[in-house]
């Protein structure tokens, strides 16, 4: 028996890169989505120390049930010796999973070429953009009298 991947840690890791990976992209958006993004992250940084630590504990819970789920597994395939083939699957699925991340960044790399190759998509997402970008704006001035 080798040694196996833990299961909720490997995802716990996983969501946090990818919400990392996305945190970085919208730095990069124009418009006043893009600046409204960019002032929510420099009011978020005032908190990065809580929500690493935040993080940290969060991956340590995950950590923990992941002993005890190890540790099932162990007896299980003591136990039931066919199980392994299971357990097998579940780790190449934790694989997977760990490569979600690099796979995730290379699609959204890609995103913008697939979008502007194909005509109704490009107007489409020109579309929300000016959509969103109105709904920003109105969102923005909301509420302030204009003095003329």
């Amino acid at each position: 028996m080798n040694s196996r991947h833990r299961p909720l840690h490997a995802c716990g890791v996983s969501i946090l890169a990818i919400v990392d990976i996305a945190m970085g992209k919208t730095q990069h958006i124009n418009g006043p989505l893009g600046s409204t993004l960019r002032r929510v992250t420099k009011l978020a940084k005032f908190s990065t120390p809580l929500i690493y630590a935040i993080q940290f504990q969060w991956l340590i819970m995950l950590s923990f049930i992941d002993d005890a789920i190890l540790a099932i597994e162990k007896i299980t395939e003591k136990l039931f010796p066919p199980s392994t083939l299971v357990f097998d699957k579940v780790d190449e699925i934790v694989l997977m999973i760990v490569s979600l991340p690099e796979k995730f960044d290379g699609a959204t790399n890609r995103f913008p070429t697939i979008i502007h190759e194909v005509p109704f998509l490009d107007w489409a997402l020109t579309l929300m953009i000016l959509r969103l970008n109105s709904l920003v704006s109105t969102l923005n001035h909301w509420g302030q009298k204009t003095q003329r």
